[in-house]
């Protein structure tokens, strides 16, 4: 089975074989005969990947106020 691999600090793209995977006894094992790769989204986690931590706190504001909300009144 062929799986596209992604190095998010490079973002090198790698087309590698790996095993199938294993069928559980109270799973399901689905065929794909297609698939795709949102160009959006990858490139979104690359950027992020690639941010410090307080360059991703700037550019998430947002939650940095839900977590430090919940600091304070969870402690």
């Amino acid at each position: 089975m062929k799986q596209v691999i992604q190095n998010y600090k490079t973002a090198r793209l790698e087309v590698k074989n790996v095993p199938a995977p294993l069928l559980r006894r109270d799973g399901l094992l689905v065929r794909s005969y297609t698939s795709l790769i949102s160009v959006g989204t990858e490139r979104t986690k690359i950027e992020s990947a690639r941010m410090s931590l307080i360059e991703k706190a700037i550019s998430r504001l947002d939650l940095v106020k839900i977590v430090m909300a919940n600091v304070k009144q969870e402690g």
